[in-house]
């Protein structure tokens, strides 16, 4: 959940050049890598779901 709501927070998928190009979910205690391809659908979609509008309303 934590790795979830730092990637709806933080974006850093967003910052990459490719989908395949990785990237590191921030502010968790241990360094996880992860590229747009290992991730749900709906984090490379604009589109709200029941999922975000979830986290959005835990912040």
């Amino acid at each position: 959940m934590c790795a979830s709501l730092n990637l709806l927070l933080y974006q850093p998928h967003k910052k990459v050049s490719s989908d395949s190009e990785s990237f590191v979910i921030p502010n968790l205690p241990n360094k996880i890598k992860m590229t747009r391809n290992q991730l749900p659908a709906f984090f490379n979609q604009n589109v709200e779901t029941e999922f975000t509008k979830l986290n959005k309303a835990s912040i």
